[in-house]
């Protein structure tokens, strides 16, 4: 039986994964499993060599160390874990972990350690390559230039570089105790959370944004934020990350941009208004500056002459070959450039149409002048300089001075005194009349151009008013013919049935339900005038829009609607911000709210109406809009009508009772105030479940 058990035993030993070892207290191997050879790559390893021999050199040392002072105090050596490089027969090394426990013989006495060892190597390996991916990525987020987060998901930091923190103006460590709520504006925040939700329940992989963040000293900062997750191998979401772009320098070009084209789109508009008279600055936005500078690039290169075309705000339009006592001295200091604008603009003065001015400016050189006519008014005025003539003496004592007094070098101005060209009168004399039929040529054409402009311009002013009042014409006459059709069908019918009623009898029992119901007609003939004269209004002329309290129209638009219809079981629930919303608009807000109310009531088969006036943010196109809904659970809005619901021909046919105007007045008064309105599902692909009404109007 001890045989069986033996052999049974080693039977064990050699199928288990680790390697067996016996040490005794010399560390000499007293017994070891096969595989230890075979891991070493078959090297001769004998019962009684040194355990130390075939561990690395460094290892050995400290593992020897503990080894040495294991007998008196076992647990240098037992219950701990060891990691120890082995020397491979190919030079390579294999690292295992080691574990030891006390050995016992057969008497039960203490006589050396059981040792197990296993093949780490992969995972070390693994390990390794982790630990520097990880370093690489802390490096990367360190030294990146894009602002890097990593948050849980209730927004709190746990993690950010320095990008991020120079971003925001905050410390690293003053970071790290924040949530993301704290610095980001709170307009921006309510949609950042709808997409951080949808983010973290996996409907999104991840969402990017244009949004506000509040520096420390209180400035606005504009970042491009891109968010994304970071998953365990059950792909569930344990981290997010986001990163941050500062885009502030490039939001305000933009803006800048964005204000430069509005008011010189509006400067052109003006400039082509039938009542506008140009003022001599807008001569630049009229010629066509890039053909004139052709024409004289071209004509200097033949003449080596140059010229410039200034207006008479001393404004350089167009100018070639000017010289370097010009560019790089006498337009550069303030006094002589202001020198060279006074000449420019005064000295000229006397020049005549088709005429040309010799003078000498202020800073001693001579111009040649010759205006440029716009319209009975001098525009801008032609000028060839600065040159000497070929037989005038020059006064260097003079140019000294000059040099001195302006803080020019005296060697680099008198140099650029000598390059100065020096004309004969007869070449002059012939280049300036060239110039002159030049000027005028340039005053013809922008006048003709600027007149034909003028004119086109009027015929689409006069075409597009003619348009509106056809349309306008057609819309009041479907409009009137129809409902007003209507309203007296259902007068007539109940003034028939009254007076059966009265033959027989029965006036006092049914007369005052008819009666009611002509009152009612009544009321919407009203109702229809009263649409109509606004409507009327809005299209004749635009009006003026200011900023209001969109929570303020909606309260009137709400009690106005529960006053008029008090017969009807109403259920109105207000998801509506408490704190003032303040937008673009104007009071005919309040009749486009009373408009979209009304048509969830009327539109409705339901024994309890049940609307819902909910608002929110959202940004579109980098412009904050206000966002209210409208939503009822009335009989809905098939897919197919939704484009066309608010235009006149959907809402003038003929099998479509109502009054014809409510949704079109909505869409007048939404667009011309700025904003945007659209009709949706109040269930996702369910149409009969009711609409939900949107308007977007730009906040203030």
């Amino acid at each position: 039986m001890e045989l069986k058990h033996k052999i049974d035993l080693e039977d064990i030993i050699k199928n288990v994964r680790d390697i067996i070892i016996v040490l005794d207290f010399k560390a000499r191997l007293k017994y070891f499993t096969s595989k230890l050879r075979k891991i070493l790559g078959e090297i001769p390893i004998k019962q009684g060599d040194s355990f130390f021999n075939y561990i690395y050199s460094n290892e050995a040392n400290s593992f020897k160390e503990a080894f040495s002072k294991s007998r008196n105090n076992p647990n240098m050596l037992v219950n701990r874990v060891f990691e120890l490089r082995f020397q491979h027969r190919s030079q390579d090394y294999i690292f295992m972990e080691a574990v030891f426990t006390k050995y016992f013989n057969k008497e039960g006495k203490f006589t050396g350690f059981i040792g197990s060892l296993r093949d780490i190597s992969k995972y070390r390996e693994s390990k390794l390559a982790l630990e520097e991916k990880t370093l690489f990525f802390k490096e990367i987020i360190k030294r990146s230039p894009i602002g890097v987060a990593i948050v849980d998901s209730k927004g709190v930091l746990l993690e950010v570089n320095q990008a991020l923190a120079d971003i925001i103006g905050y410390s690293k460590k003053e970071l790290l105790d924040m949530n993301f709520e704290y610095f980001t504006h709170p307009e921006d925040l309510k949609s950042e959370w709808k997409l951080i939700e949808e983010m973290w329940n996996g409907k999104r992989t991840g969402y990017q944004m244009i949004k506000r963040y509040f520096h420390k000293d209180g400035s606005l900062v504009w970042v491009d934020l891109h968010a994304s997750l970071v998953k365990n191998e059950k792909d569930e979401p344990i981290l997010g990350f986001a990163f941050v772009q500062d885009i502030t320098d490039r939001k305000k070009n933009e803006e800048k941009l964005r204000k430069s084209k509005e008011k010189l789109k509006l400067k052109l508009n003006n400039i082509l208004s039938p009542q506008y008279e140009i003022k001599e600055e807008e001569f630049g936005n009229i010629i066509n500056k890039s053909y004139v500078q052709a024409i004289m690039d071209d004509f200097y290169e033949l003449t080596n002459i140059g010229i410039g075309i200034i207006d008479m705000k001393g404004n350089i339009i167009v100018q070639t070959g000017w010289q370097d006592i010009c560019t790089k001295f006498h337009r550069i200091h303030p006094e002589t450039k202001k020198n060279c604008i006074e000449s420019d603009l005064y000295l000229s003065e006397e020049a005549q149409p088709g005429e040309f001015l010799a003078y000498k400016c202020k800073n001693n050189m001579w111009d040649i002048a010759t205006p440029i006519i716009l319209g009975g008014k001098r525009m801008a005025n032609l000028f060839l300089g600065q040159f000497f003539y070929k037989d005038e003496k020059i006064d260097y004592d003079l140019f000294l001075k000059q040099a001195d007094k302006y803080g020019f070098k005296r060697s680099e101005y008198l140099s650029a005194l000598e390059n100065v060209p020096r004309w004969d009168k007869e070449k002059i004399d012939c280049v300036m009349r060239f110039y002159t039929k030049f000027a005028s040529l340039i005053s013809q054409l922008s006048y003709s151009n600027l007149k034909l402009a003028k004119l086109v311009q009027n015929l689409k002013y006069t075409e597009k008013d003619l348009k509106r009042s056809r349309n306008r014409s057609e819309f009041y006459r479907d409009l009137l013919a129809h409902d007003i059709r209507n309203i007296f069908q259902n007068i007539n019918s109940s003034a028939q049935l009254l007076e059966i009623y009265r033959k027989e009898s029965k006036i006092s029992e049914k007369g005052g339900e008819l009666i009611e119901i002509i009152r009612e007609q009544i009321k919407r003939g009203s109702l229809l005038i009263s649409n109509v004269q606004k409507l009327s209004k809005i299209q004749v002329k635009d009006y003026n829009s200011e900023s209001i309290h969109l929570n303020i129209i909606l309260e009137d638009a709400i009690n106005s609607v529960q006053n008029r219809f008090k017969e009807k079981q109403i259920k109105i629930n207000k998801d509506i911000s408490e704190d003032p919303i303040s937008i673009r608009g104007g009071s005919l807000l309040l009749d486009a709210f009373e408009n979209l109310l009304i048509n969830g009531i009327m539109h409705n088969d339901n024994e309890i109406i049940e609307l819902t006036i909910r608002t929110s943010n959202e940004i579109r196109e980098n412009i904050n809009y206000a966002k209210v809904e409208f939503i009822d659970n009335g009989r809905g809005i098939l897919d197919k009508r939704k484009d066309t619901i608010f235009d006149r021909a959907d809402q003038i046919n003929k099998n479509i009772g109502g009054m014809g105007i409510g949704l079109s007045l909505v869409k007048k008064i939404v667009e011309d105030y700025g904003g945007k309105v659209w009709v949706e599902d109040r269930v996702n692909e369910d149409y009969s479940k009711g609409s939900n009404f949107i308007v977007l109007l730009e906040m203030q």
